[in-house]
């Protein structure tokens, strides 16, 4: 780091958070990577079935656990909600919620763990879902947000940085160690109208980052440091 001519980072809170502990590079750029833009918003509402997508790995500081605890908590309230989750499976988190999971029936139907998919398969679950939840308490630039809202999707989130300043909507950050605030979050994101003008904007929001801009902006600095 201090050895080099120039350095880029992918977001704002990542350059804040090393050049505290590391000191300023007097060359440095932010430069955000890009991701596949959608020409048109893809989101649409469904009254019939209230559909959370979780896409993540299994990893500790993803808290799948607390996320299906909090999802339990109110399809056992009696609210229509499913739940399901992609990503690669560990054995620790992926063996508490499988326990969770078949201590009743209901939830067993409503929440579904369908480990890794091909992309074009994660595609299909962007399409038909209600809101997207990202509760990583440890990230850089997620691209999986990033992604979800090219689809226009609705997204609740831990509040954690860079996460916080990515996503847009009011009442839409949680704590991630926390049920109980996972669980309330939820709750205050299933209003139609509220979901459908988040999505407007995430959707938006989401066409900032182009691989265009990347590629440009990255060879500019690249020239200006030679």
């Amino acid at each position: 780091f201090k050895k080099s001519n120039g350095v880029i980072f992918l977001t704002h809170y990542a350059k804040e958070i090393i050049q505290s502990a590391l000191g300023t590079n007097k060359n440095y750029k932010v430069i955000p990577h890009g991701i596949i833009q959608q020409s048109t918003n893809n989101y649409s509402y469904s009254n019939r079935v209230f559909n959370i997508l979780y896409v993540s790995d299994f990893l500790p500081y993803k808290h799948h656990f607390n996320v299906v605890k909090a999802v339990s908590e109110i399809i056992l309230e009696g609210y229509s909600i499913e739940l399901t989750i992609i990503g690669r499976k560990d054995k620790r988190e992926y063996n508490k919620i499988k326990n969770l999971i078949n201590s009743n029936v209901t939830l067993s139907h409503n929440i579904k763990i369908l480990g890794l998919l091909d992309y074009t398969e994660v595609i299909k679950y962007y399409t038909k879902s209600t809101l997207f939840l990202f509760a990583s308490t440890c990230e850089n630039l997620p691209f999986i947000v990033l992604e979800a809202m090219s689809f226009g999707l609705p997204i609740i989130s831990s509040n954690k940085k860079p996460m916080s300043s990515i996503i847009n909507g009011k009442d839409v950050l949680f704590n991630s160690h926390n049920v109980n605030s996972i669980k309330k979050t939820i709750l205050n994101n299933m209003s139609k109208d509220k979901l459908l003008d988040i999505s407007k904007k995430n959707f938006k929001s989401s066409q900032q980052y182009t691989w265009r801009n990347n590629v440009s902006e990255t060879l500019n600095f690249f020239n200006s440091i030679k």
